[in-house]
C-alpha cells in the first residue's frame, strides 16, 4: 500500500488567519518511511520557507509543525504520526502596510495525467510585504528570482523523499483512489496572486 507524508506549515498573526499550508512527500523507492525521511522532509520545507519569510509582514508568524502525518495515498487514511525536530516559528521582516490576501502563487508541475488532464498543484505564499512588490504592480524582480531558485531546488532535491502533488481520493459518484505524482517543475508567474482563505 503506497504511503505519503504530510508536512504542515502553520500561519498565524494576520487578518484571515490562522491557517496552514500542506505539502506532501513520497519515498521514491517505495520503501517504508524512516525517521531520517521525516527529518529530511522537514528540513527541505524549512529551508524553502526561510527564503520567503523575510518578505512576509512582521505580524505574520510561520513555522513547520513538528507532527508529520503518514497517509495512505489511495484512501487518505492516517496510518502513523511522526515527530520531527523543527526550528522555532518566526515572524516576517516587513513592517509596512500590506494586503492580507495578496502574495505569491506557486504552480507545481508533474508528468502525471488523470482523466485526460495533467496533474498540477498550487501553493500560495500569502501575504507578501512591500519588499516583494514592484512599483508597476507586479512582483519585485530580485525577490522573484530568489523565490524561483529556492522553489525549483525544493522541487528537485530529496534523496529519501520527494515533493509530490497528491490527488485526493473521491467517493462520489464512484469510489476513486487518490494518487501521488512527483513534482518535476515549479513556476511562479510575475504577478500578484489573491487568496481568499488561508484554510486550504
Amino acid at each position: 500500500m503506497a504511503r505519503i507524508l504530510r508536512v504542515k506549515i502553520n500561519w498565524t498573526g494576520f487578518q484571515g488567519g490562522p491557517g496552514y499550508t500542506n505539502l506532501h512527500f513520497e519515498s521514491p523507492t517505495g520503501t517504508a518511511f524512516t525517521q531520517a525521511d521525516i527529518n529530511e522532509a522537514i528540513t527541505m520545507t524549512q529551508t524553502w520557507l526561510a527564503v520567503f519569510r523575510p518578505d512576509f509582514p512582521s505580524v505574520v508568524v510561520t513555522g513547520v509543525d513538528p507532527t508529520v502525518i503518514e497517509l495512505d495515498e489511495n484512501h487518505g487514511n492516517i496510518e502513523h504520526f511522526w515527530t520531527g525536530t523543527v526550528t522555532a516559528a518566526a515572524a516576517g521582516s516587513q513592517s509596512d502596510v500590506y494586503a492580507a490576501g495578496s502574495g505569491v502563487c506557486i504552480n507545481w508541475g508533474t508528468d502525471g495525467v488523470w482523466n485526460g488532464r495533467r496533474v498540477r498543484g498550487r501553493t500560495f505564499m500569502v501575504p507578501i510585504g512591500y519588499s516583494g512588490l514592484a512599483t508597476n504592480g507586479s512582483l519585485a524582480d530580485g525577490r522573484l528570482t530568489a523565490w524561483r531558485t529556492a522553489t525549483n531546488t525544493f522541487a528537485g532535491t530529496g534523496t529519501g523523499v520527494r515533493l509530490v502533488v497528491w490527488r485526493r481520493p473521491s467517493d462520489f459518484p464512484l469510489l476513486i483512489n487518490g494518487g501521488a505524482y512527483d513534482v518535476n517543475q515549479a513556476t511562479i508567474n510575475d504577478k500578484v496572486a489573491q487568496l481568499r482563505s488561508r484554510r486550504d
